[in-house]
């Protein structure tokens, strides 16, 4: 159980921990893989839907990291 986290699977189904926030016009996304040992943090000057954008950066994101090794 993850209090104001999400818990599902990435596209390719690895586990992923998720959480948005944002105020002010900032947005945050935070997504941690914990069977790649991986985590990702974004902050965007941004309010709005701006998270999902983020969310789809993360995933280019872990793809470049899991390529680097």
């Amino acid at each position: 159980m993850g209090y104001n986290w999400r818990i599902d699977k990435a596209p390719d189904g690895v586990r992923r921990l998720s959480h948005t926030g944002g105020t002010f016009g900032m947005s945050t996304y935070v997504a941690l893989y914990p069977d790649q040992g991986l985590g990702v943090v974004m902050f965007a000057n941004r309010s709005g839907n701006a998270q999902g954008g983020m969310a789809e950066l993360t995933e280019a994101v872990r793809a470049a990291a899991s390529h680097a090794h």
